[in-house]
């Protein structure tokens, strides 16, 4: 390198996270405090998540509007350790919105959740019977695997850490003033109440997961399927609309297709009745828009909250219609989405006329869609 260039220096790596490193996060942080100078308004999103060894991460991410274009910037992230992490992360916040940045007087929301709820409902959120396309995967390295004796009571401590930090926060006034739920997350909790009694459409469930894990195992199968322009996408074990996605893209196969491909594999024993399209019918069209509003609500460079409202309020009459039009096989799975969307949401609801009965158990995020953002 110094005959190529004479000027060239090796840095170190002593150099490196003593000088380089540290310069490139002051030259940053001066960007951000420029930039929070310049934004008329801002939103702070706080976020707890866990990586696969369950070591919990604290973020807050600052929402603005510069010269008509959306941003958003990571103005702190913090590793959870020890006790007294809520009065912690409260200082964090507070020392974010004064000394550091100076935005406390343009903090005009802040969006968070019940992490504890969203860690253990998020865990698992699999299409019920999904989970013989699952079995076998190997997703997870060895050395991200936790010991199983301890994980439970890894994840109860964790839930308990989160659920006081929570807590925290929101018995800080200028905190819980502020504060709205997070909508995608609040949307999560109603469709995992909602999978939990999927067990109507079990049995034909369980057909298509095999049929999804055999097309991505028998070449035969597969060739058959691409040579008349048919596929099924893989689905993500963390992602349940890439679930629909995959039993929506097997429906939309004909029937008769289907069937002939699978007794020439063999597999008699997968074909799908006219009950089973039926019930898998009746469950597509009753997740229908929660899936487009998932999609819809990770929206970056959009307003996703303009999304809330008509989100909620198509959902709710497209499930009422559902049950007059051709609910046969899925009724008490449309009761559980309309109490669960009613405990959750039903704030909104209220502000749009729509009844909420008394036997209805109200959740934490109730009153909080009552919020005129929305």
């Amino acid at each position: 390198m110094s005959t190529a260039d004479s000027k060239f220096h090796v840095q170190s790596r002593r150099s490196i996270c003593r000088e380089s490193i540290p310069a490139l996060y002051d030259k940053m942080i001066r960007e951000l405090k420029t930039i929070c100078t310049t934004a008329e308004f801002i939103s702070l999103t706080l976020d707890i998540w866990t990586d696969r060894r369950m070591r919990p991460f604290y973020a807050v991410t600052g929402h603005s509007i510069i010269d008509c274009v959306f941003k958003s910037y990571v103005l702190s992230f913090l590793s959870l350790t020890g006790s007294h992490t809520g009065e912690a992360l409260l200082n964090e916040f507070e020392k974010i919105i004064s000394s550091d940045y100076n935005i406390e007087n343009k903090l005009v929301r802040l969006v968070t959740d019940n992490a504890a709820n969203n860690v253990k409902a998020f865990k698992s959120l699999i299409v019920p019977s999904l989970e013989h396309y699952f079995e076998g995967d190997e997703d997870d390295d060895d050395d991200d695997r936790i010991d199983e004796d301890d994980s439970e009571t890894d994840e109860n401590n964790l839930n308990d850490n989160i659920q006081n930090i929570f807590n925290t926060l929101a018995n800080d006034n200028s905190v819980n003033l502020l504060r709205i739920p997070c909508f995608s997350h609040t949307l999560q909790l109603v469709v995992a109440d909602g999978l939990k009694e999927s067990s109507c459409a079990r049995s034909s469930l369980v057909k298509v997961a095999k049929i999804a894990k055999y097309s991505h195992q028998s070449s035969k199968f597969a060739e058959n399927l691409e040579a008349n322009k048919y596929s099924i996408p893989v689905a993500c074990k963390t992602r349940w609309n890439s679930q629909y996605n995959t039993v929506m893209k097997i429906i939309e196969i004909p029937v008769n297709v289907l069937n002939e491909y699978l007794n020439h594999c063999n597999k008699d024993e997968l074909c799908l009745t006219s009950r089973d399209i039926a019930i898998l019918r009746e469950l597509l069209s009753l997740f229908a828009l929660f899936a487009e509003a998932t999609v819809r609500a990770q929206a970056q460079n959009s307003p996703s909250i303009s999304l809330v409202a008509p989100s909620l309020l198509g959902i709710f009459f497209d499930l009422e219609n559902e049950l007059k039009n051709c609910c046969i096989y899925t009724s008490s799975l449309y009761k559980v989405l309309i109490t669960s969307l009613k405990a959750r949401f039903g704030g909104l609801f209220e502000r749009f006329d729509i009844s909420i009965e008394n036997m209805v158990k109200k959740k934490d995020t109730f009153h909080l869609f009552k919020d005129d953002f929305f």
